[in-house]
Parts: C-alpha cells; sequence; structure tokens
C-alpha cells in the first residue's frame, strides 16, 4: 500500500510550520529572559505508569536575592551531575519559567520537528 502524495504534504507542512512556530517562539523566550548561574542540587530518574523513566535534575538559581529551583530533563550526554554549575535562563516577568541554556533543552522538540517535517515532504517530492 502505498502512500498518498497528497496526505505526505498536509503532515510534511503542519509539522514544518509547528517546527516554525516552535523555533519563534523558543527565540522569543531567549530574547525576553535573563541570564543567571544556576546549581544542580539533585539527580534522579522518575518512573512513570507506563514503565518509562526520565533522568532530570534539579536546579537552583537566584534572582532579585529571591531563590528558586526548576525540574529539568536530563540525558547522559549532557554531564549534569549534583553540584555543577549551569547557564539557566529565566522570563523576566515569571522566574519560575526557566530552562537550562542548552542546545538540547532549548531545540530538541523543534529540530525533530523540521527533521520529521522535511522527511514527509521528502516522501511527497519522491511520489510526484
Amino acid at each position: 500500500m502505498e502512500a498518498d502524495p497528497g496526505v505526505l504534504a498536509i503532515i510534511g507542512t503542519g509539522l514544518l510550520l509547528s517546527a516554525g512556530i516552535m523555533f519563534y517562539n523558543t527565540r522569543k523566550f531567549i530574547l525576553d529572559s535573563e541570564k543567571t548561574n544556576g546549581k544542580i542540587i539533585f539527580e534522579g530518574v522518575k518512573e512513570y505508569q507506563d514503565f518509562t523513566k526520565r533522568l532530570f535534575v534539579k536546579i537552583e538559581f537566584e534572582v532579585n536575592n529571591k531563590k528558586y529551583i526548576v525540574e529539568s530533563s536530563s540525558s547522559r550526554f549532557q554531564k549534569l551531575t549534583v553540584g555543577s554549575f549551569v547557564e539557566v535562563l529565566c522570563s523576566k516577568s515569571d522566574p519560575n519559567n526557566a530552562k537550562v541554556n542548552m542546545f538540547l533543552q532549548l531545540y530538541f522538540i523543534d529540530c525533530m520537528l523540521l527533521c520529521f517535517g522535511l522527511s514527509f515532504l521528502g516522501g511527497f517530492l519522491s511520489k510526484i
């Protein structure tokens, strides 16, 4: 059974539009955020009901003499260990809205959507 080129085009275009919106929102967050240093205070593994596991860390940082803690996903590739320092981007209006300033934390999902969108459009182009 062959995939309909029209369906591939619609899905690919939707994924590319989603990636564009995500890139825009991420860039807007970066431009509207404040940089600060955070210290990793905890690392662990979360287990979910579907038996999947996720590595995560808790990062403590300070803005305007007030401490905040943010939870962030981690991976074996990032070398995030307790006691190490990372750069944190936090919203100026809501410091609880914070992310670690690393490519995987900021752009991973955006890039995945872009790759899938290009794959679907490549499939469409190969069918016409």
